[in-house]
């Protein structure tokens, strides 16, 4: 059973950073502050991070459990994948260790009712390639400008009428190449989470 608990992440790096941003937005007014840029970035790594379920990038969480007379638990965090410290009633454990499916194993069970803290790093290692790419331009599509109305899903030209994504419609932001990135579908290329189905 977890406990409620405001989880610790430490970022240890980032998707992108301020001056190679500033180099891939051509258009991105003088007036944007670095401070300004590190808000979008920390907002396209949440979206990212929401929409695919798992951090792209390895990140560190401390997360309280509470015993339950077993020696096996399931992390908060997908990709959960090596541990920084375990303590049971304030005790270090030192054989404690993170499996293959991302689960704590401690070297015996734990009784119900302990408290137990978890330190554990997850996220991939390494990020994927495309992935700085794809946030750059999701994010170039928050700030850049735009001869098209935003709030437009489709537009008539001479060519015929051209349908729009829509962000929040079409997936996390209606970039096609960003949502299949985030999607959980394999054949689309897809790093988001796909949840096993028990039959």
């Amino acid at each position: 059973m977890t406990l409620e608990l405001t989880p610790i992440v430490i970022d240890d790096d980032h998707y992108f950073t301020i001056a190679e941003f500033r180099a891939h937005v051509s258009n991105l007014s003088p007036n944007v502050t670095d401070a300004e840029i590190e808000d979008l970035r920390d907002h396209i790594e949440g979206v990212f991070e929401d929409a695919a379920g798992r951090a792209f990038i390895v990140r560190e969480k401390s997360e309280r459990l509470r015993g339950d007379g077993t020696a096996t638990y399931l992390l908060g965090e997908y990709d959960a994948c090596e541990l920084v410290s375990v303590t049971v009633d304030s005790v270090a454990i030192a054989d404690a260790l993170v499996d293959e499916a991302g689960m704590l194993e401690m070297p015996a069970a734990v009784a119900v009712n302990a408290a137990i803290l978890v330190t554990y790093t997850y996220g991939l290692d390494p990020a994927p390639r495309q992935l700085k790419r794809l946030a750059l331009l999701a994010a170039e599509s928050m700030v850049g400008s735009s001869s098209i109305d935003a709030r437009a899903t489709g537009q008539q030209s001479e060519f015929g009428y051209i349908k729009y994504s829509v962000a929040g419609r079409d997936g996390a932001f209606g970039i096609p190449e960003v949502d299949a990135f985030l999607s959980r579908d394999p054949k689309m290329g897809g790093y988001g989470v796909r949840r096993h189905v028990i039959a």
